[in-house]
């Protein structure tokens, strides 16, 4: 297939690719001649297939179903340290000295 190029005003050879929607959209973000706010759209919706996702998973290698696994969770969640924490006077609070050797 033949292109006229405008910038160098000769004729050019183009691959026959097959269209696709991402080569659709690298071609408008790169087209200097579109507008701005074109150009940012299509490099936002094309980001997502030029780059690849950082994804954090996990495989947990248990025979316990998930039901199982999230009883001993709950379980787990109930036998936590419980703070015992009681309210003071705004005048009996003190600074306490700093440790030595820091």
């Amino acid at each position: 297939m033949r292109q006229f190029n405008l910038a160098t005003k000769e004729w050019e050879e183009q691959e026959d690719k097959p269209p696709s929607a991402l080569r659709l959209l690298q071609e408008i973000y790169m087209d200097e001649a579109q507008p701005l706010h074109t150009r940012m759209r299509a490099a936002s919706l094309a980001i997502a297939y030029e780059t690849p996702k950082l994804a954090v998973t996990g495989y947990v290698n248990d025979s316990a179903t998930f039901a199982q696994a999230l009883d001993r969770a709950i379980a787990r969640s109930r036998e936590g340290k419980v703070l015992e924490l009681s309210a003071c006077d705004a005048g009996e609070v003190r600074a306490q000295p700093e440790p030595e050797g820091e």
